[in-house]
């Protein structure tokens, strides 16, 4: 991604990896149920 990784601090990035995890996730139950809903 276009992040700038080497001016984060550890735990900078261990908080935006979580934060894209969680994005992620919930971008998929969405989908998933939208799928189940029709």
């Amino acid at each position: 991604m276009g992040l700038p990784w080497h001016k984060l601090n550890r735990k900078k990035q261990n908080m935006y990896i979580i934060l894209m995890a969680v994005v992620l996730a919930g971008i998929i139950t969405g989908i998933v149920f939208l799928i189940n809903m029709i």
